[in-house]
């Protein structure tokens, strides 16, 4: 139990060694200096609590040629998917930091896949796949983009931010076409997001880089 700081009668004699001054007692100064210092304690203890850095490390998975940034330790899975270009297995990592989910998905294509592909138009499909995703959340897009990688637009890529249908929920979508290699990266963070969860999940899908 801490114990609490009790006034003595103010001392109007001869001050003890080490002293005291404008008339106070050693005691009024010990409870005033415990005080200031368990004030910066609490200061120091809000300021390293509000702040939540991930330490973002170059991942690249063994399936496909590109380099991400992600924190932590991926977990692997594996998925079986359907998309404009039909049925593929894909292996997805994840971590997580924050209340931010970092998702990378990639997927080898088959041959028949990438000329399917080139004579698609790649932009029409990636609107198609956001807006799927967009009425399954019973969302909203709120900005569309063209990622590019290593200086240069990447090839047959897109990115999007949407919200969920009560916007308290962003994602953060990026994916492309390098190759025969189809990926997707996804972060998904709260709305009101934290400077550091947005900057980071924005980071996410913007550093990505091919090999």
């Amino acid at each position: 139990m801490r114990e609490k700081c009790v006034k003595p009668p103010r001392y109007t004699g001869v001050p003890p060694a080490g002293g005291m001054t404008n008339g106070g007692t050693m005691h009024d100064k010990n409870c005033a200096a415990m005080r200031h210092c368990a004030i910066s304690a609490l200061l120091a203890l809000t300021l390293v609590g509000c702040i939540k850095k991930p330490e973002l490390k170059p991942f690249t998975p063994a399936e496909c040629a590109l380099t991400a940034q992600m924190p932590g330790v991926p977990a692997r899975r594996t998925l079986d998917t359907a998309g404009p270009l039909g049925q593929f297995k894909a292996v997805v990592y994840e971590s997580r930091f924050d209340d931010v989910t970092y998702t990378l998905m990639c997927a080898q294509l088959t041959d028949d896949q990438v000329k399917a592909l080139r004579r698609t138009n790649q932009r029409a499909m990636h609107e198609k796949t956001v807006a799927d995703v967009v009425a399954r959340m019973r969302g909203t897009v709120l900005a569309t983009g063209t990622p590019e990688s290593n200086g240069r637009v990447r090839e047959y890529g897109y990115s999007a931010l949407i919200a969920d249908g009560g916007d308290r929920q962003r994602t953060s979508v990026s994916f492309f076409v390098h190759g025969s290699v189809y990926a997707q990266l996804i972060a998904t963070y709260p709305n009101p997001a934290s400077y550091n969860q947005e900057h980071f999940a924005n980071l996410f899908t913007e550093l990505m880089t091919l090999n």
